[in-house]
């Protein structure tokens, strides 16, 4: 069966990353800058990053159930691009990302 340990959000416009490290404050994350962050794209420079919030528990859904979830969770983040709520959308790192750590619950 498949499962996943991880929400990923895609932002490509509408936040910062030192606004997204204040959003996402409460929870464990990781956040990594895509390859475009900072170059232009869309006649636009911006932060483009993803926000890696680890569950703790696995979340076992199907495709369908999985794109109904996400669509949940871009409500409360309106800023996320909500293209990748497909289940099949995979998350290609970017050698040259910034990454940023954050233990949300220990603190």
């Amino acid at each position: 069966m498949n499962f996943s340990d991880l929400i990923i959000l895609d932002v490509d416009d509408g936040l910062t990353i030192e606004e997204a490290k204040k959003v996402f404050m409460q929870f464990d994350y990781i956040i990594a800058t895509t390859k475009s962050h900072q170059k232009e794209k869309n006649n636009k420079v911006c932060d483009r990053f993803r926000v890696i919030l680890p569950t703790d528990k696995s979340i076992h859904l199907n495709k369908l159930e999985y794109s109904k979830m996400m669509e949940e969770v871009y409500q409360d983040y309106p800023f996320v691009d909500t293209v990748c709520k497909d289940a099949s959308r995979f998350f290609f790192p970017s050698k040259d990302s910034e990454v940023y750590l954050h233990n949300g619950f220990c603190n």
